[in-house]
């Protein structure tokens, strides 16, 4: 499904206009023909790029990104999930023991 028709369907369901903004979580599963003539973070960022502006405003907002490559010669696809993530930046400094906040 084209991510445009995806948030059309979301606003019709839910009657609600889509809110881009925000930390997302991005994962994605790649069925390739070829195992060699792709590589997997080649394949993220051009899932990244495709969402900008639609799914979210700009590719930073995504702070974790999970990828897998599997061979599929007869079905080539992309199974792209994104999740809004609240807070993700601020849990991972704190567990760091760095202070992302204002003093």
């Amino acid at each position: 499904m084209h991510a445009m028709h995806a948030l059309q369907l979301w606003t019709q369901s839910f009657r609600k206009p889509w809110d881009p903004s925000g930390e997302w979580e991005l994962e994605c599963d790649f069925y390739v023909g070829d195992l060699v003539k792709k590589d997997v973070d080649n394949l993220a960022k051009q899932a990244m790029d495709a969402l900008s502006d639609v799914a979210y405003g700009d590719d930073k907002q995504v702070v974790r990104l999970i990828c897998t490559k599997r061979l599929d010669r007869k079905r080539p696809r992309a199974i792209v999930t994104l999740r809004r993530v609240h807070g993700y930046l601020e849990e991972r400094a704190a567990e760091a023991g760095l202070g992302l906040g204002s003093p």
